[in-house]
């Protein structure tokens, strides 16, 4: 019996981080409109599931990892007794190397789609490899707009091995890079010698999107500390000139 308290949290968590990466991407855009849903991604999305379909098809008990398992108990706490769940996310935001974050965040998709390795899986590629992708794509797109290497980059992106061993192995990480690329998107337009009410608010975007990197991984705190000196010494650098 699913509690329909867990179910209305589970929703109201999913939708807050959609809505607030959808508001700063949109914002990191700075009205720009690149099309990039179109056949190409939807073409490599698509042959990028059915990789991960192969891969865990052929013998899934070469990347089975306790992660699955910690996630799957995630979901059934949470729809048995929500209030035990927010208190087990809270406690391993606090003092766990890998919170409840990234999993609460699945446990909805998980629940209407199955509990299977398989499935779990691809819902990782669905709900964070995709939109990291997607993003990054955006952000190369921004530093050079030209589709004579669209198809490349794409290319690139979707067989660029390190992005599916800790996903293949069970660990939701690499929604990591959403935050951590929306925060590099809105670095291209990034001015520091304004201070109006426009950069005001693309310094809290950038300060979310930080926050956000660190909450779902903490080893994403060196990526932080890195983003902020070279933001600092870019900052300097304009100034000076």
């Amino acid at each position: 019996m699913i509690s329909f308290t867990g179910l209305f949290f589970a929703v109201i968590f999913m939708l807050f981080f959609w809505y607030l990466f959808k508001y700063a991407y949109l914002f990191g855009l700075n009205g720009q409109n690149f099309n990039l849903v179109n056949k190409s991604f939807i073409i490599f999305a698509f042959f990028g599931g059915l990789l991960c379909y192969y891969l865990i098809a052929q013998d899934r008990t070469i990347y089975v990892n306790h992660y699955w398992a910690y996630t799957y108990r995630q979901m059934k706490i949470l729809f048995a007794d929500p209030l035990i769940a927010v208190l087990r996310l809270g406690g391993s935001i606090f003092f766990a190397d890998y919170n409840s974050i990234l999993p609460t965040i699945a446990v909805l998709p998980l629940k209407m789609f199955g509990y299977t390795y398989l499935r779990y899986i691809l819902v990782l590629y669905a709900i964070f490899f995709l939109p990291a992708v997607f993003i990054l794509y955006t952000l190369m797109k921004k530093i050079n707009d030209s589709s004579k290497y669209k198809y490349i980059t794409l290319f690139l992106l979707f067989t660029f091995t390190p992005f599916y061993p800790a996903m293949l192995a069970g660990f939701p990480d690499i929604a990591c890079l959403i935050p951590a690329g929306i925060a590099l998107l809105m670095v291209k337009d990034y001015d520091a010698l304004l201070f109006t009410r426009e950069q005001i608010k693309r310094d809290v975007y950038i300060s979310g999107m930080l926050l956000c990197t660190i909450l779902f991984r903490r080893y994403f705190a060196f990526y932080v500390e890195g983003f902020m000196a070279a933001l600092a010494c870019m900052s300097i650098y304009v100034m000076m000139s």
